[in-house]
């Protein structure tokens, strides 16, 4: 290494460059404050790129890789402050946008050298003014494509793999693209270092971006695995609670020979034993629910038997006959899911009066209309029109409403969720089975 004051892309377009990268991810994820005190902020991080630019260019190239860590640390600092993001995820985006710094840096300026060297740009402002449009015209491109890639979302669920995948080929196209820096007889043509760091910038964001659309595929790929799974699970259930139903229908005729011991019985505890095993029985028949539609029947019956052993009232209001357009997987798929949801919000209630479950089915104005409410203390938080999860495993979470969804769309429906006076409430509305024909 050569001890030479480094004298390669002007300093003032690095930082625009680095800044530039910032803005792209900054204006599709999420923000965290608001526009003009973001505005603020990306002002005074243009301020702190641009001091630490020029600082580094007074250093001796001993200085160079310090400096380019530091300059990465600023990156991944804006990213995290103006964004909602955590570690990992925030690693990420640094990543990738310090290699669409670099890129931008290293063309603009092989164009700038290029044709200087060619006299085509006989005034200083004209070679300005062409940087200044290839930035900005590659900031523009690439942040449509990005924006189709990255959620605008506060938690990206980068994993561990994820992030250190992109290190190693953040680093390694680093160290590629200044290569040149190595050898004394390349630091004489400056248009050869410029082309070599502008083509492997290029070829390192080519990589992470194939990257990134690689690991959405198998994102999207896990997540239709797991809500097909939820889709088996639910039509599995209906398919074994149809045959548990028809056995407690069975056991409902042998009350009356309970009820003939009973009559016989004359020790008092043995009768009180039987009354309280009666109760039971007839709490159970309570729960069965007859809509007209089969498979709506076992679906809604199932779970108004776990609502009646977990200490929470059901109701439900409605014809299932109007149900008849849709088919029996999504019909265990929408009232499954929105029961177990409903169900799981109703059991974190510590007041027994307050575990309130109302499902209902009705027709206005030429749509069918589904209603799931359920007594609700939380703040609702949205992202995406899946509510936010309070879990740990937030990956897997929403695969549940993303099946209600599925559903609904298939047959041309909306979904519709919000919170008033304490009750959540999902609603579903379908064109008229006439209309859907």
């Amino acid at each position: 290494m050569i001890d030479i004051p480094i004298a390669d892309i002007p300093r003032l377009y690095t930082a625009l460059a680095e800044w530039l990268a910032c803005l792209s991810y900054i204006i599709i994820l999420e923000k965290r404050y608001k526009s003009i005190t973001t505005v603020i902020w990306l002002c005074l991080y243009f301020i702190a790129f641009s001091g630490l630019q020029k600082f580094a260019g007074t250093l001796l190239v001993i200085f160079w890789i310090p400096c380019m860590m530091l300059a990465v640390g600023v990156i991944f600092l804006c990213i995290w402050h103006l964004c909602r993001l955590k570690g990992k995820d925030a690693v990420y985006i640094c990543v990738r946008a310090f290699i669409l710094a670099e890129f931008i840096a290293s063309f603009g300026w092989m164009c700038r050298v290029y044709l200087t060297q060619r006299t085509w740009l006989p005034y200083a402002w004209m070679a300005t003014a062409l940087m200044l449009i290839v930035y900005a015209a590659i900031f523009t491109i690439y942040h449509l494509l990005e924006k189709r890639n990255i959620p605008k979302v506060w938690e990206i669920h980068c994993t561990r793999r994820e992030m250190a995948g992109a290190i190693l080929v953040a680093l390694g196209t680093f160290l590629m693209s200044n290569i040149s820096f190595l050898t004394e007889n390349s630091l004489t043509n400056s248009f050869a270092i410029v082309y070599i760091r502008t083509l492997f910038d290029f070829v390192g964001l080519v990589m992470l971006f194939n990257q990134q659309v690689h690991w959405q595929e198998l994102q999207a790929r896990t997540e239709a695995d797991a809500m097909k799974t939820i889709l088996q699970r639910h039509y599995q259930q209906y398919q074994m609670s149809s045959e548990n139903i028809e056995l407690l229908k069975r056991e409902f005729h042998d009350l009356k020979h309970l009820i003939l011991a009973i009559k016989a019985e004359k020790d008092p505890e043995k009768k009180l034993g039987y009354l309280t095993q009666m109760e039971e029985s007839i709490a159970l028949q309570e729960a069965f629910i007859r809509t007209e539609n089969g498979v709506l029947d076992t679906v809604l019956t199932t779970k108004g038997i776990y609502c009646v052993q977990n200490n929470i009232k059901f109701t439900c209001l409605g014809d299932g006959k109007l149900l008849e357009f849709m088919h029996a997987i999504d019909i265990c798929s929408i009232f499954g899911n929105a029961l177990d949801n409903a169900i799981e919000s109703a059991q974190k209630m510590s007041d027994p009066d307050k575990r309130l479950i109302n499902v209902s089915i009705y027709e206005s104005s030429g749509f069918v209309m589904l209603e799931f409410e359920n007594y609700f203390e939380e703040n609702l938080v949205m992202k995406e029109d899946i509510p936010v999860t309070t879990k740990r495993d937030k990956f897997l979470h929403g695969y549940g409403l993303k099946s209600i969804r599925i559903a609904v769309e298939k047959y041309r429906g909306t979904m519709t969720l919000h919170t008033d006076n304490n009750w959540f409430t999902l609603r579903l509305l379908f064109p008229h089975e006439k209309e859907i024909e």
